[in-house]
């Protein structure tokens, strides 16, 4: 195994993992993804409701549009303490990649005493990825390239709604009354 610092660009990416986890690849050819309503961390989830919400509370949006994001939002869950979640989000899972095969927060948070790095093909995941309905994405820690990844679908969203001919007054009166006839309409982004 080949320890180091790897650029973004290197062939390979890292999985950190226990015995018992390494073990478990061994025996399935599996790398288990995890629900993200069972992460240790539910802040995440709960991050991406606070900027759609501060998206569209910072630009130049009009307050229908504010109001039908706060309402996909409040749909959403708006927080991974909402029982909502459970059945939103039972179908997105997580497995975690470091471009780093010696990194001591990767060892601390995921290989425990005695765990291992292993090492995979980056191209090899990303099309296995593809394969199983996956995506193989980086994670994005700068609030600004969140944006960049969000304020499409929301964009999107809006869009779908104006093609809708949803008013404000219509909205403000099935808030929090779901489901409300039209509202699979409202959800088909």
């Amino acid at each position: 195994m080949q320890i180091g610092s790897y650029p973004e660009d290197d062939p390979n990416v890292w999985h950190y993992t226990t015995g018992q986890g390494l073990i478990g690849i061994f025996q399935t050819g599996c790398i288990w993804a995890s629900s993200i309503l069972f992460l240790n961390d539910s802040s995440e989830i709960n991050h991406t409701f606070r900027l759609a919400r501060r998206y569209v509370a910072g630009a130049n949006f009009n307050e229908l549009q504010r109001v039908l994001v706060d309402l996909a939002v409040d749909r959403a869950g708006g927080t991974t303490d909402n029982p909502f979640l459970q059945t939103q989000y039972t179908n997105v899972y997580v497995a975690s990649f470091s471009n780093k095969g010696d990194d001591l927060n990767q060892w601390r948070g995921y290989a425990s005493k005695n765990g291992y790095a292993i090492g995979f093909s980056r191209k090899l995941i990303r099309s296995l990825a593809a394969r199983e309905g996956f995506s193989f994405e980086k994670v994005r820690y700068a609030d600004k390239e969140k944006y960049e990844l969000l304020s499409p679908k929301i964009n999107e969203y809006l869009r779908h709604c104006d093609r809708l001919g949803l008013s404000l007054a219509k909205i403000k009166s099935l808030k929090g009354c779901w489901p409300w006839p039209g509202e699979s309409e409202l959800g088909r982004v």
